[in-house]
């Protein structure tokens, strides 16, 4: 099997872990709090190492994928004053992080999906990330790249 499973699991995962077991509250919190960033990392990790239960994976890249999260939204944090927009903020971070499972996965040896979900038709896993990419992610994309055009809209509409 290619490796192009595991990303599209891991994926699936990062979808999770960041969207949607990440609360406003807690992505508000982690601008100012890094034991909001730990605790997000932590969460994060739990779904990553879901990834083990489907596929047939060395561990070590579980702890890769799970540990690059934290040093991007560690670095993230540190540089979190350096004047960058909230949307150029979220873009960055999502593009380390597309990029650090892409690196993971292919330097990853060829591996399988467990026996157990063999029987799950082929494009399953295509799909269930597209699907939870396409239900919150995108919502809080648009929100957050669009949000001053939104707020200038208001105060154009209040004039």
């Amino acid at each position: 099997m290619t490796n192009g499973m595991l990303f599209l699991v891991l994926l699936s995962a990062h979808l999770v872990g960041d969207f949607y077991f990440q609360s406003a509250a807690l992505a508000g919190k982690k601008e100012k709090e890094y034991s909001r960033v730990l605790l997000h990392s932590l969460i994060y990790a739990v779904f990553v190492f879901f990834v083990f239960l489907v596929i047939e994976t060395p561990l070590l890249v579980l702890v890769a994928a799970a540990a690059a999260h934290w040093i991007i939204d560690s670095f993230k944090w540190l540089l979190r004053n350096q004047g960058w927009s909230k949307s150029m903020w979220f873009v960055v971070d999502q593009l380390l992080h597309l990029v650090s499972l892409f690196v993971i996965t292919s330097l990853t040896p060829a591996v399988e999906i467990r026996p157990w979900l063999a029987g799950l038709p082929e494009d399953f896993w295509p799909w269930l990330t597209l699907i939870l990419l396409i239900v919150k992610p995108v919502n809080i994309s648009i929100d957050i790249l669009f949000k001053r055009y939104a707020e200038a809209a208001k105060r154009q509409a209040e004039k």
